[in-house]
């Protein structure tokens, strides 16, 4: 079961009511051990061989892109370069003559275009269920981190810990906003919140 929540996005000057979209709760990152575990499961490929074939996928396809190539893997999608200017230049023509000479252009992005039956495979198979009902807010206007860590206390001591993702979830915030929050209130005496383990595999419980 796939979850999903109803977000608001502020309108453009952080005011009023601004533009609701789908957004899916991720549960957590999978990692390529993860991938391999779950691929080593239809085929008789060691997990060795079935790692060193990922690696050299993103490798090769690394290559070709800065080879000047886009490239596509059937049923998958097309991977391709996203450039843009290195330099703090303006992006405009000052006249007619400009030929714009000395600009720096770098990779911005990686831009990814996926097959169309693999977004109806995926339609086909999915069951999305609703996260809270409601909109949720943006973070600008969620709680504040005081609020955020006596939130976190409670849903732990309910649960027993909270992962990054939960964290994340459970305040409205970015996974690197939480990470953040959560590394800091390790360092702070009274937090009442420790960290376990390594990612991607950490938890937060209570100290």
């Amino acid at each position: 079961m796939t979850q999903f929540v109803l977000k608001e996005m502020n309108d453009l000057d952080g005011k009023g009511k601004g533009r609701v979209y789908p957004q899916v709760v991720i549960n957590r990152l999978m990692t390529t051990e993860d991938l391999v575990e779950r691929m080593q499961n239809n085929t008789r490929l060691g997990s060795a061989v079935i790692h060193a074939m990922l690696l050299s996928l993103g490798e090769n396809i690394a290559t070709l892109l800065d080879s000047g190539f886009s490239v596509k893997i059937d049923n998958f999608g097309t991977f391709s370069l996203s450039l843009g200017f290195a330099d703090k230049k303006g992006n405009k023509l000052e006249d007619e003559d400009d030929k714009m000479k000395y600009r720096r252009v770098m990779v911005k992005n990686i831009t990814f275009k996926p097959e169309s039956d693999l977004i109806f495979k995926i339609n086909k198979n999915i069951r999305l269920e609703r996260h809270v009902p409601g909109v949720v807010k943006s973070e600008s206007d969620s709680f504040t981190p005081e609020e955020r860590r006596l939130r976190a206390i409670d849903f732990i001591e309910r649960h027993g810990q909270i992962t990054l993702q939960e964290y994340a979830n459970l305040n409205n915030i970015s996974r690197s906003k939480a990470s953040r929050e959560l590394n800091k209130l390790e360092g702070i005496e009274g937090s009442g919140i420790r960290g376990y383990g390594n990612a991607p595999h950490k938890v937060w419980k209570k100290k």
